[in-house]
């Protein structure tokens, strides 16, 4: 009984969470091509091989999943990293 009591708010719990907003990484690249690499001249988010820009893209996902637009993660970005 007490297991059974211990796993019952867990069990809740688990089934409020929404599930999770699937993004593709088309729908990243998207975004990522409207932005350019911080560390490189002249060179697209989409197409830098980076780490760096790989762990942005990761950003512009869980943005994306959590369903904000392309204007406001490409103002997160300016912010972060300035308008260049």
């Amino acid at each position: 009984l007490v297991a059974l009591l211990a796993a019952w708010p867990g069990a809740l719990l688990a089934q409020e969470a929404a599930p999770a907003a699937t993004v593709s990484p088309n729908d990243v690249n998207d975004v990522a091509r409207e932005l350019w690499c911080p560390l490189c001249s002249g060179v697209r988010l989409d197409a830098c091989e980076l780490k760096a820009c790989d762990q942005m893209k990761d950003v512009i996902a869980e943005k994306l999943a959590a369903g904000e637009d392309t204007q406001n993660i490409k103002t997160y970005f300016v912010a972060q990293y300035g308008p260049q």
